[in-house]
């Protein structure tokens, strides 16, 4: 049976051209023109839709996406739906993760070949979850464990056998991908999935890049003319020249300072840039994969004004999601077992994990998650004095962890104290930022040395350029 497409936009000629798109890809497709016509066709098909894809603003309804999409759900929770928009709404993200949309979306204007793969992509995401949804056997285990292997990762969760044919689908395609997971949870490892033989893979860490380094950002990014700052002693070709048609890997892009978010923003807007320090009118063209990762806090970052969403939506073309290792358990024993005979060949030992730790490990809640289960591996077979490697070490871990966190609740007053103090200078700052013209004018105004509030201004992480002369 062929996909069915219902198309819920109030621009008749886009919606038509879409559907000339899908008919092409063997996809059946319906058109509705507002939100009442669309739930009368939903009831009348009995709710027999693949994909609904809505468009978030309608001219002549009081009813947007998001609340259409809230009242499908009411009918049939499992609906899978994407949103169509020009980005001229602020709450667009918001409210399509809220509403539980795809985190694919189509930018009106975008070209077919891009609203033809971001279907696909969506509806091989619907295909992996109905697969996923059966009752789970040994082969299926035991075929998944294979599957993430052959991938070059270790585990046999469901979450993670997903995840890797979610990247896999969407390897396939020249495109902007995010990777959103916590801290040690193997961003890089999906992020290196993207890497086309024969082709650059090259890496940029953004926590280089806090507020008062973006010149360095663009230095390395963009590459510069000899002259361009102390110590560019010659010409450097940057990341995206270098890394021209192969992938460009964002790592930490949540550090950066709003300063280089919009440096980087307005590259990737015009796909073009001039090497830091020439003067000359020359822009060079780039075309990479970009695939950039960050922690699933940067969607607060955004609600609260601190990652541009403009960026956001440039970037998050597609989406993956690492789950924590306390939420896929099933993967801490296969991992332990990994790590346990890499660093056994390392070391030159033999050593193995005793049934009881890898249960005492499967009860613990990783915060450090993968990137700490290693890390403790590591040190059990380097000081274990036994070849098999019992619960007690693992619980003489846990004591030291417990011993380190009384610790710190003991100086959680002094700390809180600090914090208040620098809440208060920060906000001096800030203040006097928005009433000078320079930072200059600012050290004058606050009675500082220029040297003492550039330090200050660095230790609490303002970016002065987004408050000077504000309030002037």
């Amino acid at each position: 049976m062929s996909t069915k497409v219902l198309i819920v936009d109030d621009d008749s000629s886009f919606s038509e051209s879409v559907k000339t798109l899908l008919k092409r890809q063997g996809i059946r497709s319906t058109i509705a023109s507002d939100p009442a016509q669309a739930l009368k066709i939903y009831a009348e098909e009995k709710m027999d839709f693949d994909l609904l894809m809505i468009d978030y603003n309608f001219k002549n309804s009081e009813v947007n996406g998001a609340d259409f999409a809230e009242r499908i759900k009411t009918k049939n929770p499992f609906q899978a739906f994407i949103f169509m928009s020009g980005f001229d709404d602020k709450d667009f993200l918001k409210n399509m993760l809220k509403v539980g949309a795809s985190r694919n979306f189509i930018e009106k204007g975008a070209c077919p070949d891009e609203i033809i793969n971001t279907v696909r992509l969506t509806l091989s995401e619907i295909g992996i979850k109905e697969k996923d949804s059966k009752i789970d056997t040994l082969e299926d285990e035991l075929k998944r464990e294979a599957d993430i292997r052959s991938f070059g990762m270790v585990g046999r969760s469901k979450a993670i056998h997903s995840l890797i044919k979610q990247t896999e689908n969407y390897r396939r395609f020249k495109s902007r991908f995010l990777i959103l997971g916590p801290t040690g949870s193997g961003k890089e490892l999906i992020a290196k999935a993207f890497q086309v033989p024969g082709k650059p893979f090259l890496a940029v860490d953004c926590t280089r890049f806090m507020t008062g380094q973006e010149h360095f950002l663009e230095s390395e990014l963009y590459g510069h003319k000899k002259g361009a700052y102390t110590g560019a002693d010659q010409d450097k070709r940057g990341t995206f020249e270098v890394a021209n048609g192969g992938v460009v890997f964002l790592d930490e892009l949540h550090c950066l300072s709003l300063t280089a978010q919009s440096k980087l923003l307005r590259t990737l807007q015009e796909m073009k840039f001039r090497r830091l320090g020439d003067s000359s009118s020359h822009e060079i063209p780039f075309d990479v994969t970009l695939v950039a990762a960050a922690k699933p806090e940067i969607l607060t970052m955004m609600a609260n004004g601190e990652f541009k969403e403009d960026l956001y939506y440039r970037l998050a073309k597609s989406t993956l999601q690492i789950p924590a290792l306390n939420e896929r358990p099933d993967d801490i024993k296969p991992l332990a077992h990994f790590f346990t005979e890499k660093y056994s060949r390392k070391h030159n030992v033999l050593k193995t994990l005793h049934p009881q730790t890898i249960k005492d490990m499967e009860n613990y809640s990783w915060p450090g998650n993968v990137r700490e289960l290693e890390g403790i591996v590591e040190n059990f077979v380097m000081t274990s004095t036994d070849e098999v490697m019992g619960p007690e070490l693992f619980h003489s871990y846990l004591d030291m962890r417990r011993s380190k966190s009384d610790n710190a609740h003991q100086e959680k007053s002094s700390e809180n104290l600090n914090l208040a103090v620098d809440s208060v200078e920060s906000r001096l700052i800030v203040d006097a930022l928005k009433k000078s013209r320079f930072i200059a004018d600012t050290a004058t105004l606050l009675g500082l040395p220029r040297t003492t509030l550039n330090d200050r201004i660095k230790k609490l992480k303002i970016d002065p350029y987004q408050y000077l002369g504000s309030e002037r």
